[in-house]
């Protein structure tokens, strides 16, 4: 049977989430007390270490433990590092109000990982006067047993508040440690040959680095490595997604690959496509030996160096990145570590440039020019509109919308962090991004009395209806029509109607919708 988990812990910044993993990780669970020893923590985009313990029963734990940097710049990369029949401890602090319903990382969790447990817990619970602890944690408490109540697909196995001093640390390392031992990936039976496997890919992940390679598998490198190690041709996927699942790699799915993996691998493996990359991983994709080691090829770019990135552009020339952040780095790896950067979408390679845009480091705002390009209201040109109303819209999303709008040909594009304003000769497009209100529109106009902004605006419509889905479930997603009398008027907040309505009505023979 398994007896390796990965243990994430999530939340946002400054909430306390590395002190805790490091605490939790130097536990003196003899004498049940913090350790006056932390061991030492990389602070820097995401950190990863391994432990283990011995359970009361005997048996040997091993935990595979990530401590997810609560940026918001690098939220888009934490997608590949999140995977199902996880534990994950999402930690926020009790000076602040937590929102169940719309916390941002209980909201990824559902999406990446909906099959895992999570357990939250609350920092800085020393600040609170002792005899409050107790009502406020209640209170806590409460809260998540109604959420779970009217939210079946919330998994949240235990709700804990620590402090400085050790206040509470016991009861979390306990309850944790509970979760964890009854997890049923515990009991899951490995495929084939499939711990085998992972020594030897170990093996090479070691070499490799002592030779100072990219810690990189193609497709066919690792059959014949699944060859020498007795995996059946049908279980090679099988035994990928069990030892990514224990944290020990990292799978990105090819062009051919047919797998159940997350929304999100699956939207590189689309997107790269047509995305105008010169090389892409053919076959069925590629394995990362080593997750941290990409971890932290992703935080070392979006940390980046001053004067490394044109300032509030968020792009970087390609020479530049090579000559400055990877110049101890052979020619060959310099190379391979773009195509992985283009192949995780982390950066987009702009049309027949040498540039590479970041979109976690755009400006926020919409450029001050683009305001005289795209007035409130124009009288003089046809407008269309589409809304797109999500449950949840997932960090990554935006940033694969880009990718595939940096391959069209013969636009002009300017981008930043909530949209991109694009236009040809005959029509201009502006894409609008409302992270709060969890709503993508779009919307045409023509650029002159002569041309229709039609085929530019269903363009632009089969472009995201596409990405819906491959990245998240497309029913789920509200497809809205503003009243076109409403958009004539100006008015600031139109009437909406729903796509299928729309359709109905048209079949109906109706000219109105009602």
């Amino acid at each position: 049977m398994n007896n390796q988990v990965k243990l994430t812990f999530c939340g946002h910044e400054n909430v306390g989430k590395t002190t805790l993993c490091r605490t939790f990780m130097s536990y003196d669970r003899r004498k049940d007390k913090p350790s006056q020893n932390l061991l030492p923590g990389d602070l820097a985009g995401t950190s990863l270490a391994t432990m283990a313990y011995t359970q009361d029963d005997g048996r040997r734990m091993v935990l595979k433990l990530w401590d997810l940097a609560g940026q918001e710049v690098h939220h888009a990369t934490h997608s590949f590092f999140l995977t199902d029949n996880s534990v994950y401890v999402l930690v926020f602090s009790i000076q602040e109000r937590f929102d169940l319903a719309g916390d941002h990382w209980l909201q990824v969790l559902k999406f990446h990982a909906p099959s895992s447990p999570i357990i939250l817990v609350a920092t800085h619970l020393d600040v609170v006067k002792s005899s409050e602890r107790k009502e406020r944690l209640k209170q806590i408490k409460e809260a998540v047993e109604c959420a779970c109540k009217d939210n079946k697909h919330l998994k949240i196995k235990g709700v804990y508040g620590v402090g400085f001093g050790g206040i509470g640390m016991s009861d979390f390392v306990w309850g944790l440690e509970e979760v964890i031992s009854t997890h049923p990936f515990l009991n899951k039976a490995p495929p084939e040959n499939a711990v085998e496997l992972q020594a030897e890919l170990a093996q090479i992940c070691t070499k490799r680095a002592s030779e100072d390679r990219e810690l990189v598998l193609t497709w066919n490198e690792f059959v014949t490595v699944a060859k020498q190690c007795s995996i059946p041709s049908k279980k090679y996927i099988s035994s990928l997604k069990f030892l990514q699942e224990r944290g020990d790699i990292i799978y990105l799915p090819g062009r051919e690959a047919k797998v159940g993996f997350s929304p999100a691998a699956h939207a590189i493996r689309d997107s790269i496509r047509g995305s105008g990359i010169s090389v892409v991983y053919d076959g069925e994709g590629i394995i990362i030996l080593d997750p941290y080691w990409i971890n932290q090829v992703f935080s070392k770019l979006i940390s980046g160096r001053p004067g490394l990135y044109n300032e509030n552009q968020g792009m970087v020339n390609i020479q530049h990145l090579k000559k400055h952040l990877w110049s101890s780095a052979p020619l060959r790896v310099q190379s391979e570590l773009i195509k992985l950067l283009i192949a995780f979408e982390v950066v987009v390679q702009l049309e027949q440039t040498e540039k590479l845009l970041i979109p976690s480091l755009l400006p926020d705002k919409m450029p001050n020019h683009l305001q005289s390009v795209w007035p409130t209201h124009d009288l003089s040109s046809d407008q269309y509109v589409r809304y797109y109303k999500f449950p949840f819209v997932p960090p990554e999303f935006f940033g694969c919308f880009l990718a595939r709008l940096a391959s069209m040909k013969g636009y002009f594009k300017e981008y930043w962090r909530s949209g991109v304003f694009i236009e040809n000769e005959e029509s201009k497009c502006l894409v609008r991004y409302k992270i709060s209100e969890n709503t993508i529109s779009i919307s045409a106009r023509s650029k002159n009395t002569d041309t229709s902004p039609v085929p530019f605006f269903c363009y632009m419509i089969e472009i995201i209806d596409a990405l819906l889905d491959n990245t998240v479930r497309s029913s789920i997603v509200e497809r809205l029509m503003p009243c076109p009398r409403c958009l004539d008027m100006h008015a600031p907040k139109p009437t909406l109607f729903s796509k299928e309505c729309c359709e109905d009505a048209v079949l109906a023979g109706s000219s109105s919708v009602i």
